[in-house]
């Protein structure tokens, strides 16, 4: 008599690993006239042999993954903590919500100078585990840096490279890029000659084919890695950040871009929970003038804004971005018209004489920028302000100019306008040129008033007074 013994291992993202043996020695010599106790010992023996082969099977498979070599991995080896972040972090599959990712992440709960909260593309790391993925929060996560770590650069070449992959070959999608992360990064083994298509995680597959193309994966990846050597690490490179989740999920990763910051909805900030001002992200510049702010990082465009100003007089209402009285987080925003009685202002609720009158700073507590963006982000001074004014253009500065130097220079300023009063009532004027806050009060103290950078096609100034219930635009500096 034979017996057959299978075992099944859930091992990943939908993917089973069948693992059948044979039982060639039971039973056979075991007689009905056999002693019951001598029959009963054999069948213990085979089952600790059974229990024994299963444990070392789950631990190779599940819990003690191994690379190409046999050997075990460790995703943290070596890198930094990033401190001061136990983020909670919501996983939604990035095709169910309409994004060009393997993951969306919304993440909470960060304050860090390289990250703030808001919706990200993310990517798996290991292919043989499983993650909740349905909208499930993650908390309490761990975050590690793969800044100028050398055994990361393939990895971090490939994500300074992807969007000029996908411009090269638009039929690229965030499956193959998947698989490209896999096949380039430390972890669990994924070698595409050796996966049959039952192997592989079904959300490459459909009806038993792959949905990706395995030779631009495998000829991308080859590119990569010989190329990878060669790959710099600078201020403006991108990065994997990596999360470390539960020992028996799946560990997952987050792009970091230091040229671009992003925030989500921002309540305190957003001049309404509208949608529409659910989600910005924005350039990062870093200045290179002489003087206070010449030798940090500013915002490309003003807070709140969508896109960079095509002109130095461009009148898009989105492009303008937000607007804020001095001293106050709560943005406001034109929605067309210009002048008294045209148009209106979302926000005007809270577009009142701020409770602040009677302070002549701007407290970092009501800092549109620290609360959007976290770390160090801030309103500039005026000193920064200053500085970036009188920085000759070859730096990037304004040169002392007027509206089309502004649009010029590295900040790219342009007449954004302005929101001010009629009989109590707010109303957006366009042709009143740009209005940049600074934070510094007006010298000598004077209260209700704060100091501004000005231009337009006929005159400009850094320092001059403007009453602090006026709506201006807001750049914002880090550090």
């Amino acid at each position: 008599m034979k017996r057959k013994m299978m075992f099944i291992f859930v091992i990943g993202d939908g993917m089973f690993l069948v693992v059948e043996e044979i039982i060639t020695q039971i039973v056979n010599t075991v007689k009905k006239r056999e002693d019951r106790k001598m029959t009963q010992l054999k069948r213990g023996m085979i089952t600790a042999m059974l229990i024994i082969t299963a444990s070392l099977l789950y631990m190779a498979g599940c819990g003690m993954p191994t690379d190409s070599s046999g050997e075990s991995y460790n995703l943290y080896h070596g890198l930094e903590k990033v401190e001061n972040a136990a983020p909670s972090v919501s996983i939604h599959q990035g095709e169910a919500v309409g994004r060009d990712a393997w993951f969306e992440f919304t993440i909470d709960n960060v304050d860090s100078e390289i990250m703030a909260p808001g919706v990200y593309d993310g990517w798996c790391m290991e292919w043989n585990k499983p993650i909740a993925q349905q909208g499930d929060i993650h908390e309490n996560l761990q975050m590690y840096s793969t800044y100028d770590q050398h055994r990361w650069k393939p990895l971090n070449y490939f994500l300074n490279i992807k969007d000029e992959l996908q411009a090269e070959d638009p039929s690229l999608t965030f499956r193959e890029f998947q698989a490209i992360i896999w096949l380039i990064s430390e972890g669990p083994e994924f070698n595409l000659n050796t996966l049959s298509n039952d192997e592989l995680p079904s959300r490459l597959m459909k009806d038993g084919e792959p949905r990706f193309d395995k030779q631009k994966v495998q000829d991308i990846a080859g590119n990569i890695k010989a190329e990878a050597n060669s790959f710099e690490y600078g201020p403006n490179t991108a990065y994997a950040l990596f999360m470390k989740t539960g020992e028996d999920e799946q560990d997952i990763m987050v792009p970091v871009d230091p040229s671009i910051i992003s925030h989500g909805y921002v309540g305190g900030v957003a001049p309404s929970n509208d949608p529409q001002f659910a989600e910005r992200s924005y350039p990062v510049i870093m200045a290179d003038w002489e003087g206070p702010g010449g030798d940090k990082r500013w915002l490309g465009r003003n807070l709140g804004a969508t896109d960079a100003p095509e002109s130095f007089d461009d009148d898009d209402k989105d492009r303008a971005g937000w607007f804020f009285q001095f001293n106050n987080s709560g943005a406001n925003y034109w929605n067309g018209g210009v002048g008294p009685g045209e148009g209106f202002v979302i926000g005007e609720g809270s577009f009142i004489f701020p409770p602040q009158a009677d302070r002549s700073e701007w407290l970092i507590e009501n800092d549109p920028c620290r609360i959007s963006f976290g770390g160090s982000w801030r309103v500039p001074t005026l000193e920064e302000w200053e500085a970036f004014y009188i920085a000759v253009a070859i730096s990037g500065g304004m040169e002392n100019g007027l509206s089309t130097e502004a649009f010029e220079s590295a900040l790219n300023l342009h007449e954004a306008g302005e929101i001010s009063f009629g009989t109590g009532t707010p109303f957006f004027i366009f042709d009143k040129g740009g209005k940049y806050w600074t934070s510094t009060p007006f010298e000598p103290v004077e209260l209700g008033v704060g100091t501004i950078l000005a231009f337009s096609s006929d005159s400009s100034s850094v320092g001059d007074k403007a009453a602090i219930n006026r709506g201006f635009s807001v750049r914002c500096i880090e550090g």
